[in-house]
This record gives C-alpha cells, sequence and structure tokens, in this order.
C-alpha cells in the first residue's frame, strides 16, 4: 500500500497493489502431489511413507503401552501378473485403482495406504497391536477377495500380508518394511491368501 498525500502532509488517497497467487499457489500443490504420491493410485508414494512412518517412530517413542505401538502390513496381491499378461497392462491399472479403493474401506482415517509400485502396497496402522493389525488384515482379505466385476468380466483376487510391529520388528522404516515383505513372502511360501 501507497499512501498518496496532499502539500499538507495529509492523506488523501491509499494505492494498493496485490497479485493473485493462485495459479503459484495450484503450481506449488501440483509439484508437492506429484512428488509424493502415485500417478495411478493418488495413494502415497514411498517418500511420504517414509515421512510418516519416521513421525509414527518418534511418537511412539515418546509413548508407553498400547499408544507407543503401530503396525506395517506388507500387501503384495497374488498372481497379479496373470491378469496383465492375459488382459493388458491398463485392465491391470484399472484393477490396482479398485483395490486402492478397497484398502481405503479398510482403514481407519489416522492411518496410511501407500503404493511402493506394481501390486505392492504397504499400510501404516497408528497405535495399533498384534490384535489391531490382524483384525485390519482380516478385513482386507475379505475386502479384496470380495469378487470383482469390471466390465463384462468377473473374477476373483487373493493377496497375502506380512504384518511387522513397532518396537518388536524394528526401529527404523528400512527395517520394518524388510521385516513385512519377509513376512508376506512366508506366508505366499505357505499357500497365499
Amino acid at each position: 500500500l501507497v499512501a498518496v498525500q496532499n502539500e499538507d502532509g495529509e492523506t488523501v488517497h491509499t494505492i494498493g497493489f496485490f497479485k493473485d497467487r493462485t495459479e503459484n499457489y495450484n503450481a506449488k500443490q501440483k509439484i508437492e502431489e506429484l512428488a509424493f504420491s502415485d500417478a495411478l493410485t493418488g495413494l502415497p508414494n514411498r517418500l511420504l511413507l517414509e515421512e510418516r512412518i519416521n513421525q509414527s517412530i518418534a511418537h511412539a517413542s515418546r509413548e508407553s503401552g498400547e499408544s507407543g505401538e503401530f503396525a506395517i502390513l506388507f500387501l503384495d496381491l497374488d498372481n497379479f501378473k496373470q491378469i496383465n499378461d492375459s488382459l493388458g497392462h491398463s485392465f491391470g491399472d484399472q484393477v490396482l485403482v479398485e483395490v486402492t479403493e478397497r484398502l481405503s474401506k479398510c482403514l481407519r482415517q489416522v492411518d496410511t495406504a501407500a503404493r511402493l509400485g506394481g501390486d505392492e502396497f504397504v499400510l501404516l496402522l497408528h497405535q495399533a497391536n498384534a490384535a489391531g493389525a490382524e483384525i485390519c488384515a482380516r478385513r482386507i482379505l475379505a475386502e479384496v477377495g470380495a469378487p470383482f466385476c469390471m466390465g463384462d468380466i468377473q473374477f476373483s483376487l487373493t493377496c497375502s500380508i506380512g504384518i511387522a510391529l513397532y518396537p518388536a520388528d524394528g526401529q527404523r522404516m528400512e527395517e520394518f518394511i524388510k521385516n513385512a515383505d519377509s513376512a508376506m513372502y512366508h506366508v505366499k511360501e505357505r499357500g497365499r491368501a
């Protein structure tokens, strides 16, 4: 703002300048969205997941009891390669979007679902112990296992889930993901789903 004064020093006008920053703000928001989310599903990507896990570790290390616990679920779709190979990658992408919607139904508002790539998802369950993680995993198995109807094609899909708990299964993100991934592969070796 600039005050315009007369010869006596009295303000007679005020001139204001402003610039609409909406375009810049929207561009910044879009850049952040692209940097921290998966382009196909809109879920957080590995970078944002790492940030949220590190926040959970910091929070949980200050708490005690159940409020100091959380769980990581590593989820992989069983035989997803067959969908891509037989029906094409664009159909496979549609399936991944549908799976994302189903996962969101199984999580609380405070939890995070992230897509690492392909058909691999990681779920961060805040303030969840082993029993809470198991309840969520069973809900996911049921939701993902419900029949899919896409166009005129109907099919079923299963997933395998590995669970890692804080603090028992690691102190850093890499440990959690590795341990949950190992648990998931153990599930796949024992028959999937």
